[in-house]
């Protein structure tokens, strides 16, 4: 809406009275949300949704620069960052189709609904990051953008920034807004992806600042969530696009009782905005052989589950094992669940040991 009402009133200007006012409107609320967006480039909503947005964001702030000359994009530090959430979120290259080709978080379906190469590239060349041409050329290559918008590459595309490979990058990334960490394997085209995710659905920037809305509905009860591909295929994955329940995450239920927020077709945040704790990310270290997060999944369950302590450890040691160790105490006994969910069932191979294929 925001999108159209700008590019409107800037091919109604001089053409229509009034249309400097539509305009100004346009360009104030836009101004607000490039406010509330949080500087570690990741969508509250998943991935999709953040392309979805970021489609009309970027257009908006194009307009206005070139058009009005009121520049937002070189002070967005959420488009800065976003390629960098968009490259630790991507699979390995060996399994990318246009049907599954990053980590999901939020509601999706596994593929790109918007670009994301345009705005890799746009963002490569205000901020000449040499990643983020390097992920628009690799994603193009591969077949896996979405058409729309990529026209836009006509406007976007600035060959005087050399591509870089991720190689040399650090294998784990914490987004320390949303709070969703990141670890990788390494960078090659069989790498093993876990994500972690424990922060306010919102992002601490926007928690802090608003008592209001302002990341939409399409957000999960996942404080605590993990979610692990390897070995070329998922092991442990989101539940994608289907009514809110902690339930269906990788996480834990207290006497049955999940978090806040779920049970609706559209995650609830209320409580959160009148002032309810939210989980967090207390330590992300990487090593050379381990790689150790700790989050504070407590705090989002609802009050009757009377959770005082839920501390979940992971310990990542490469290439191929992966350990979680989870601290749980409540007010009374209590029955402590936790779940994990695959795309295939769970086949017993031994007392404690199971299988999915």
């Amino acid at each position: 809406l925001l999108g159209g009402l700008i590019a409107a009133g800037c091919a109604l200007w001089g053409e229509v009275d009034g249309a400097g006012r539509w305009l100004r409107l346009g360009m104030e609320k836009l101004r607000l949300m490039v406010d509330a967006l949080g500087p570690d480039g990741a969508s509250a909503e998943g991935l999709p949704y953040g392309q979805y947005y970021l489609d009309y964001l970027t257009k908006s702030m194009y307009l206005g620069e070139r058009l009005l000359g009121v520049n937002y994009l070189d002070d967005c530090a959420f488009l800065r960052h976003y390629p960098r959430f968009m490259l630790y979120s991507m699979l390995p290259r060996a399994v990318w189709s246009p049907s599954s080709t990053f980590v999901c978080l939020g509601d999706n379906d596994g593929a790109h609904w918007n670009g994301p190469d345009q705005y890799l590239r746009l963002a490569a060349a205000r901020f000449r990051d040499p990643y983020a041409q390097w992920l628009a050329g690799a994603t193009a290559a591969a077949g896996i953008n979405a058409d729309s918008p990529c026209f836009l590459n006509l406007f976007w595309q600035d060959d005087t920034v050399t591509p870089a490979s991720p190689d040399v990058l650090p294998r784990l990334h914490h987004c320390d807004d949303k709070d969703i960490v990141f670890l990788r394997s390494d960078w090659s085209d069989r790498a093993a992806v876990m994500a972690v995710k424990c922060g306010p659905n919102s992002g601490h920037h926007a928690a802090r600042r608003y008592s209001h809305d302002v990341s939409g509905g399409h957000m999960h009860p996942d404080a605590g969530h993990v979610v692990l591909h390897a070995c070329g295929d998922w092991l442990l994955v989101d539940d994608g696009y289907v009514m809110k329940y902690t339930a269906y995450q990788n996480t834990v239920l207290v006497n049955g009782i999940g978090q806040e927020g779920e049970g609706y077709t559209w995650f609830e945040d209320l409580p959160f905005r009148r002032g309810k704790p939210e989980g967090r990310i207390l330590h992300a270290e990487t090593g050379e052989r381990l790689d150790i997060v700790i989050a504070d999944a407590a705090p989002p369950y609802k009050d009757e589950a009377r959770l005082r302590k839920f501390l979940r450890h992971v310990l990542y040691v490469r290439p191929d094992v992966w350990v979680l160790v989870d601290e749980l105490e409540a007010e009374v006994p209590s029955t402590f669940a936790q779940h994990f969910h695959a795309r295939a069932p769970f086949t017993p191979v031994a007392d404690t040991a199971w299988a999915v294929t």
